[in-house]
């Protein structure tokens, strides 16, 4: 999960998008923090990559524990972050669903419980 989160956070700040402790390796647990303080650009990020069909923390907290569990690795949260910055960017929540459910539909089975 861990080495999931360091690459899930290295993807999204080489897209632009803002991340936390770049400097200190992105995160040491599961999580990768965005790093963004305007309340409203927070509810509405939350919002549109929800849209997207992509779930994450108000706060935008991003867990990786549940895309673990379903088989993603590190070289599966390139195609994560390209979702995220794409919504990130502006891109239709609507255009990016299609593509987020495919991805998710990829990793189907439980590998652990």
């Amino acid at each position: 999960m861990i080495e999931n989160a360091k690459a899930l956070g290295k993807s999204l700040d080489e897209r632009g998008v803002p991340v936390k402790c770049a400097d200190y390796g992105f995160t040491a647990s599961h999580q990768v923090y965005l790093n963004m303080k305007d309340e409203k650009e927070i509810d509405r990020l939350t919002q549109r990559l929800e849209d997207a069909n992509i779930i994450v923390d108000r706060g935008i907290r991003i867990g990786t524990c549940e895309a673990t569990r379903r088989g993603m690795k590190p070289k599966d949260m390139d195609r994560v972050a390209e979702l995220i910055s794409q919504v990130y960017k502006g891109t239709d929540p609507a255009r990016i669903r299609p593509q987020a459910t495919r991805l998710r539909r990829g990793f189907s089975s439980i590998l652990y419980a």
